[in-house]
């Protein structure tokens, strides 16, 4: 049923807008009649006609399409001569008495030219044309598998209408395999770029198709729903073949809904303009609606009527789906009307036109005592036979179980030893990457520590013995400035070993967080102290803007260290005579805490890095002070402990901000 739906809704799409494509035809082999050159031209020309052609006139997609062919083979053209094959074998496939072998057999020669010249377009397009033979041939698994290929290529390309095209052509075969789900996503894909696209004929195709899918998996109002659309698209473009097979689903959808007076009102209306345009198909399923219902009224006469009337049209066409419908509501209605014999009769047809054995319960239902003994002596010959059947099968199944699991059991002890072992490798490599990496940071720290505090400590020593050997020759002013000197020196070895001492207890993972709720300016205050001599020897001014009462949820020494560190660095990258301001507010469940300077700013390069762990690099500062490369990466693990954030936004000779967050509370 669902199966000559999609064909018939996959030839009318190919008839849609006939009368517009008729004029440009006519212009088309006007043009032809007068090329007498056999060039590329003119075979681009024979195939654009037969591709027009297959709207309305199969036989001339074949006569333009066999000429393109063989044109494009005599002078070379392996575009256009494949072009041609695959015209060829769309003929074959779509003409009234279909030669499948002949289709394939085109459209694989198409397909090796144009991998041959690495056509996408031609290979997508041949690819879905592969597709829907197959679908002929009830091939769905390799009609599926070209649709997808195809589906694949256009969507590499871009070719929207195209891509729906495909897209429904899954859906149907997804419908056919009873996957209604999977069926309704690449309906409701292709409906989308359909409605994009504006072309009012396919989205119809679409919404009657997702409306049969909607019914498949119960959803009866959404069914309804998409149905009334696809029906105003239809009767808006006058499309009367097609009106009734809409109807007749209306009718579908009502019955099952159980809201009968509407159900017979659209089996009717169908009828009635199914026999008036000859619609044999739509016409047997009004009637077998009609049966259904009457049936469900009680009306077992009309039923009977209409069932009767159904299976005529069902044996002229011998769609057996439609046979075993109408036989299955029959056998019931003669059950109702205690005609058992009759109702045996249709039953035991609907049986044999399931493919199915008897089922005994039904058969003394419907055919009553009388019947009995006739049944249950084919019964026991029936069993007898199967019995010796069954021992057989039942040998040779214990026979192939037992090799089977012991296959199973052996690949699967295989793969899991194989796992193991992997595992194992895995787990060393990434142990050894690891210890690799931290041993390379330690020695990079170690180098830096080692560098940076040479500097510092020999200037404090060079400081003092020139105090001690030349006491007498320096005033108080004097050596004021030199102990000063001195401090800055003491604050810059103090800042180093202080991070080298909160590295190493991070690397052994000693730091446990004994955190609390209190006043942001804990923190900052003493370590605005601990280095206004040094912000002091470069005269640059520290002001503190944070509100006194504004608390957050933190470890003091943790977060100490944070700010020590980024307004140490503030500091270091600040010219004489700049300034650094602290501020810091509420955002929603932190409180954020800046840190603006004056001072050099920051290469964008080196930004994505600056809180990397694994990069450790030192930058001297405006005066040359120095560093260990530890205070940022630091700064980055403490707040990352508070499940906090912290970035730097900056530019550039104009400075720098250094932004992190804390929780306001646990």
């Amino acid at each position: 049923m669902i199966r000559s739906i999609f064909v018939i809704l996959l030839i009318l799409s190919t008839l849609h807008n006939l009368n517009a494509q008729t004029p440009e035809l006519d212009s088309l082999e006007a043009i032809l009649k007068d090329y007498a050159a056999e060039d590329t031209f003119k075979v681009n020309l024979l195939n654009k006609i037969g591709l027009k052609s297959n709207r309305y006139d199969l036989n001339k997609t074949f006569s333009y399409g066999q000429k393109a062919g063989q044109i494009g083979e005599s002078i070379g053209f392996k575009k256009g001569q494949a072009e041609g094959l695959r015209l060829v074998g769309e003929y074959y496939m779509r003409k009234s008495e279909p030669d499948r072998d002949s289709a394939l057999l085109n459209l694989e020669q198409a397909l090796h030219l144009f991998e041959e010249l690495n056509n996408r377009r031609g290979i997508g397009q041949t690819y879905r044309s592969l597709g829907t033979c197959y679908f002929f041939l009830n091939n769905f698994y390799k009609s599926l598998e070209y649709s997808h290929k195809s589906l694949s290529i256009l969507e590499e390309l871009g070719l929207k209408e195209e891509i729906a095209n495909i897209l429904t052509n899954i859906g149907s075969l997804h419908s056919i395999q009873y996957n209604p789900k999977e069926a309704l996503d690449y309906y409701t894909k292709a409906l989308n770029i359909f409605e994009e696209l504006g072309i009012k004929f396919k989205r119809a195709v679409c919404l009657y198709n997702i409306s049969d899918m909607h019914i498949r998996i119960g959803s009866y109002s959404d069914a309804l729903d998409n149905l009334e659309k696809s029906m105003v698209i239809l009767e808006e473009l006058n499309l009367k073949t097609m009106i009734p097979s809409g109807l007749n689903n209306l009718g579908n959808i009502k019955k099952l809904q159980k809201d009968y007076t509407e159900a017979l009102t659209y089996y009717n209306r169908s009828l009635n303009q199914s026999e008036s345009l000859g619609l044999k198909g739509t016409a047997c399923d009004n009637l077998i609606g009609l049966a259904e219902v009457h049936y469900a009224l009680k009306n077992f006469n009309k039923a009977e009527e209409y069932g009767i009337r159904g299976l005529a049209l069902a044996d002229e066409m011998s769609i057996l789906e439609r046979q075993k419908q109408i036989h299955a509501v029959l056998s019931k209605i003669y059950e109702v009307k205690k005609d058992y014999k009759k109702a045996y009769t249709f039953h035991k047809q609907f049986k044999i036109l399931s493919d199915s054995l008897f089922n005994e319960e039904n058969i003394k239902k419907l055919a009553g005592l009388e019947y009995q003994y006739e049944f249950d002596q084919e019964k026991q010959a029936i069993l007898l036979e199967q019995q010796k059947k069954d021992v057989l099968q039942a040998e040779a199944f214990r026979r192939q179980k037992l090799v089977r699991n012991a296959f199973i059991y052996g690949f699967v002890l295989v793969l899991l030893l194989v796992l193991a072992i992997m595992y194992n490798l895995i787990q060393k490599q990434k142990a050894n990457k690891k210890l690799t990496a931290l041993n390379k940071s330690k020695d990079d720290i170690f180098s830096i520590v080692a560098h940076d505090l040479r500097a510092p400590v020999g200037n404090i020593k060079a400081f003092i013995e020139l105090i001690l050997s030349n006491q007498k020759n320096y005033d108080h002013q004097e050596t004021m400035t030199i102990m000063a000197r001195l401090g800055t020196q003491s604050a810059s070895v103090f800042n180093i070993l202080e991070n080298l001492f909160a590295w190493a207890n991070s690397q052994r993972q000693n730091i446990v967080l004994n955190a609390s709720s209190q006043p942001l300016n804990h923190a900052i205050e003493s370590n605005i102290n601990l280095l206004k001599d040094s912000a002091k020897a470069k005269n640059i001014s520290i002001t503190n803007k944070v509100n006194s009462e504004l608390a957050a949820f933190y470890d003091l020494m943790l977060i100490s260290t944070v700010v020590r560190n980024l307004l140490a660095n503030a500091v270091k990258f600040t010219h004489e005579n700049g300034e650094i301001i602290i501020n810091a507010e509420e955002v929603e469940q932190y409180v954020q805490v800046s840190i603006t300077d004056s001072g050099v700013g920051i290469d964008p390069k080196k930004v994505k890095s600056i809180f990397d762990p694994e990069v450790y690099e030192t930058t001297l500062g405006t005066n040359s002070e120095r560093g260990s490369g530890l205070g940022l990466k630091l700064s980055h693990e403490f707040v990352t402990k508070h499940n906090g954030k912290i970035w730097v936004e900056s530019e550039v000779d104009k400075g720098s901000k250094f932004v992190f967050t804390l929780p306001r509370e646990e």
